[in-house]
């Protein structure tokens, strides 16, 4: 088994963000090799995910994305409160939230179906299944993406907004028509729209009348 060095270890760390033991130990595998080191580290983090899918994820959180023009809410969930409110965990549901809403495919949706976004690549060569996988293994509980919606308002006349209540439990998301059109930009509406989405959240309103 090849001797590595503790630089070499704290390299494949930093590209990786797996611990210095499984590091190490990858890197003796791999004779030293930084690349194949990379993927056995990969394949045992898959392994791992496989064997923490079955396990429940009642925690989480829900995460907006968008401007004036289109507007995201993904729903994500882990095991407990204390990676809810992990940094890590935090940018992984971000980052899927950003592509939801680069994606055409995702355009005026609402309830948008998992199973085609967990197809989407959300990295080069790289799908958001195997992004959860990844991150399943680096935080080291189930993640589960729960739910996701989209709306668009790209004509005149119309807007999104989006609300999440702290600490990141409850979202709420409109969209609005505005007549004349040209009201929309106004200080005035722009509260309104926002006392509407407190009062979605506060109240959770099945529908309009």
């Amino acid at each position: 088994m090849a001797k590595v060095s503790m630089e070499l270890v704290k390299q494949l760390r930093e590209m990786t963000g797996a611990g210095m033991l499984d590091c190490k130990k990858a890197l003796e595998e791999a004779g030293g090799d930084l690349e194949k080191a990379k993927e056995i580290l990969r394949k045992k983090g898959l392994a791992k995910a496989a064997k923490k899918a079955s396990r429940e994820t009642k925690e989480g959180l829900v995460v907006a994305f968008g401007d004036e023009n289109k507007g995201v809410l993904l729903e994500i969930n882990c095991e407990t409160d204390f990676v809810a409110r992990n940094e890590l965990f935090q940018t992984y549901a971000k980052q899927i939230a950003e592509l939801i809403a680069k994606e055409d495919k995702f355009k005026n949706v609402g309830l948008g179906d998992v199973e085609e976004l967990k197809k989407t690549e959300i990295q080069e060569g790289k799908d958001v299944e195997t992004f959860i996988k990844e991150a399943i293994a680096k935080i080291g509980e189930n993640i589960q993406i729960k739910r996701f919606a989209r709306f668009d308002a790209p004509e005149e006349g119309k807007l999104v907004a989006t609300y999440i209540h702290p600490p990141g439990r409850i979202g709420a998301m409109v969209e609005v028509e505005c007549q004349p059109a040209e009201i929309c930009g106004k200080e005035e509406v722009k509260q309104l729209v926002k006392d509407i989405l407190l009062q979605i959240a506060a109240m959770r309103p099945e529908y309009l009348t």
